[in-house]
């Protein structure tokens, strides 16, 4: 809520987390710090706040006037003195950080229809997108597995050596049951392991992974 007239403005102000609890009613950013506070009361209001920070509004008395004058005849006004320096400087003091905020409506509506017009643009390149996914998918993975059966052989011809003989097999686990295939087959193809090397993270840097006795190539697709 900001109230903006010919003599209330609205601020905005933050306060660090030592002081939040200490003025969480919210007293202290009408008063802050001054018996004379110009804050009018009650318009105080909590924004937003964290772990460390506060953020409040308040609507002060933009300033006075002193009392006017004659001279010769003419009517001259008193001089105007602003209260946001003044407050600003006894908030500080408080630990208050004040900033002078500017309402425009018509921003305020501009900011509103640009939002709207997003989110529309963004329902209809979703619509669109997804459109594009389901027509390639199929192909994309076909091109997904044609590599992974390109690796597994490339890496078992360079582990086994020539003439090709292997056999290469799609598996496909039960839920969850992922870490019991493959440690079946650890066992079962443990007479492929060369020395001493055994099952574990391979230590050359080049080849940091995991290592089996076998040519392994997980295909995890995930649906969403």
């Amino acid at each position: 809520r900001v109230r903006e007239a010919e003599w209330l403005a609205s601020y905005a102000g933050t306060i660090g987390g030592d002081l939040v609890e200490a003025t969480s009613d919210a007293s202290g950013a009408n008063t802050a710090g001054s018996k004379c506070s110009p804050a009018v009361p009650g318009s105080s209001e909590k924004l937003w706040a964290d772990a460390d920070t506060a953020v409040y509004t308040v609507t002060l008395l933009k300033g006075r006037h002193a009392q006017g004058e004659y001279v010769e005849d003419q009517w001259q006004p008193g001089a105007f003195t602003d209260f946001f320096s003044a407050y600003a400087a006894a908030a500080k003091d408080a630990g208050f950080v004040v900033r002078k905020f500017e309402y425009d409506a018509e921003a305020v509506a501009k900011n509103d229809r640009d939002r709207e017009d997003l989110v529309k643009d963004v329902d209809r390149l979703h619509a669109s997108i997804l459109r594009w996914c389901k027509a390639h998918f199929a192909e994309a993975f076909v091109a997904w597995i044609h590599l992974k059966v390109v690796r597994a052989f490339v890496e078992s011809v360079l582990r086994y050596g020539l003439p090709v003989d292997f056999v290469t097999a799609i598996l496909v686990p039960s839920k969850n049951r992922d870490a019991a295939l493959q440690s079946s087959l650890d066992s079962m193809f443990a007479h492929l392991k060369v020395g001493d090397s055994g099952f574990g993270p391979v230590d050359d840097a080049k080849d940091a992974g995991e290592y089996h006795a076998y040519v392994l190539q997980k295909a995890v697709a995930t649906t969403i």
